[in-house]
């Protein structure tokens, strides 16, 4: 679980959320209301809901084009109930509550990718290139 997660309020314009996804190098966002979180917007949110439709980014909000319900586990749920829902779902995120309802962190399909490929010793290159594929690493050719 990664506990460092980039949050946004609803009332955010998906602009100013796509600027702080970048700032602060994640593809994603968790839509918090006070201490709960409600949603989350994806770099593909932003291009379906708002780019490829046309619309001006600052003038839609995070909470029109957020994706809820939420899919969530609980902190003390195992890797395996996160795969599952990961499965169940099509996604590649799965937000992690803390006992109170709050946010404790996300769980991604890259950090299954690392966690498979540590378990098999980092002998398959393929896995391998799941679990540190980064878009603008200096090897990468999109720039």
């Amino acid at each position: 679980m990664d506990s460092k997660v980039e949050t946004t309020k609803p009332d955010v314009t998906a602009g100013d959320c796509a600027k702080a996804m970048a700032k602060g190098d994640r593809g994603y966002a968790v839509v918090v209301e006070g201490t709960l979180a409600v949603g989350i917007v994806t770099e593909r949110d932003l291009v379906q809901k708002v780019i490829a439709e046309g619309l001006d980014p600052s003038k839609v909000l995070v909470g029109d084009i957020m994706s809820t319900p939420l899919v969530k586990v609980s902190s003390d749920s195992s890797v395996d109930d996160a795969a599952q829902l990961m499965a169940d779902y099509g996604i590649r995120k799965v937000v992690v509550i803390d006992p109170s309802g709050g946010l404790a962190g996300i769980v991604t399909a890259e950090a299954f990718a690392k966690i498979l490929a540590s378990r098999n010793n980092f002998s398959d290159p393929k896995l391998n290139a799941l679990a540190n594929a980064k878009a603008d690493s200096p090897s990468s050719p999109y720039q």
